[in-house]
């Protein structure tokens, strides 16, 4: 716990120092970081999930289609069933045509031309004013024939992103404002289905990585956000490798868990970190797997032993005075391996103490 917090706190602090956003992710449901954070003198300058806008369809029409196909992807969508929803963006040319600027995909859009008989009269309006002939006003009415029964599909979709990014109320989210002792708060532990969680985390990635791209489009010098997540080491917060692997070059990450062993995929999230701390472990198990994160040493012991000849006659009296009537022998042993960390010692580590590891080399160190 004391590590934790501290580790939390020097992150709290250097971040600060930097002026850069900060993005803290709580996989546990009793809000644990909130509270270090508040003592800190920290502001939450927004909450997620919460009563904020925070759209996927943010960025050009290439990134937005990607994003959509992810998340589709996490509903379970079979490849035939993308595709005919992408294509459905046939909508935003229909909306082109008749305002003259692009639309984009979203639950307004799709209730505008929902209903065939409205979309064959808005065919008639746009052939009758010259912006269409007959041949393309059939093209684009069986195209949308063949399109139109995905649209429920992807409403429910969007709908369930409204449900979780609070998209129905409050102002939009500006990564560019979580500075100066602000932080985006994500609040993950409250979402219960993994496929919301997938969902708020490509939306957080995708923010980061518009972040950043935008300074480099400015030819400016990047400013990376630094996220702070913490995790329980419950085995659904297997959600969290795939959002690692998407930010890790994007941004500056410590990733603080009470047992990261306990995760499914663990192996695999501990491959984005090349910087790794192990402090005391409430289970003798989980000691155990920090144990074997560092292997054998292999040890020579020494062992001795003292004998003494009993005999009378065998042991003189000056021998007995100056306690030399004994034999004492050193035994060296081969070398044997031996665990460098043991568990036993894992165990009873004192708190604020903690295994190092780093560029191949290890030690223990007092934060």
């Amino acid at each position: 716990q004391l590590t934790k917090e501290r580790m939390i706190q020097r992150g709290l602090d250097a971040i600060q120092q930097d002026n850069s956003p900060h993005i803290v992710i709580d996989m546990s449901k009793m809000r644990s970081v909130a509270e270090i954070i508040t003592k800190s003198g920290v502001t939450v300058g927004a909450i997620i999930p919460g009563n904020n806008v925070f759209s996927m369809f943010d960025g050009d029409r290439i990134e937005s289609e990607d994003r959509l196909k992810i998340s589709m992807s996490n509903s379970g969508w079979n490849e035939e069933k993308k595709d005919k929803a992408i294509a459905y963006n046939l909508l935003q040319h229909i909306y082109k045509m008749e305002y003259g600027e692009n639309g984009k995909i979203n639950l307004q859009l799709i209730a505008m031309y929902s209903a065939p008989k409205v979309v064959e009269y808005k065919m008639n309006q746009l052939v009758n004013a010259g912006i269409l002939d007959f041949e393309e006003q059939l093209n684009i009415l069986g195209r949308y024939s063949e399109l139109s029964s995905v649209a429920p599909d992807i409403e429910n979709l969007l709908i369930s992103h409204s449900t979780v990014s609070g998209i129905t109320m409050g102002k939009k989210i500006r990564l560019a404002d979580m500075i100066n002792n602000k932080v985006l708060y994500v609040h993950l532990g409250r979402v219960k289905d993994v496929v919301s969680k997938k969902t708020i985390l490509e939306m957080v990635s995708n923010m980061v990585m518009d972040y950043v791209q935008s300074f480099v489009s400015k030819g400016m010098e990047v400013r990376k956000p630094y996220v702070t997540v913490y995790s329980r080491g419950n085995k659904t917060d297997s959600v969290l490798g795939e959002f690692f692997e998407n930010i890790h070059e994007f941004s500056q990450i410590l990733f603080i868990s009470d047992n990261v062993f306990a995760i499914d995929n663990y192996s695999y999230i501990s491959q984005c970190f090349p910087m790794r701390i192990y402090s005391r472990h409430d289970t003798m198990e989980g000691c155990e797997e920090v144990e074997k994160c560092f292997g054998n040493i292999y040890v020579r012991k020494k062992t001795y032993s003292s004998a003494r000849d009993m005999h009378y006659k065998s042991r003189g009296f000056l021998d007995r005075i100056l306690g030399t009537d004994r034999v004492l022998t050193e035994t060296i042993s081969d070398q044997r391996p031996e665990a460098k960390y043991r568990k036993e010692d894992i165990a009873v580590m004192p708190e604020g103490y903690c295994i190092l590891s780093y560029a191949g080399r290890d030690f223990i160190a007092c934060i």
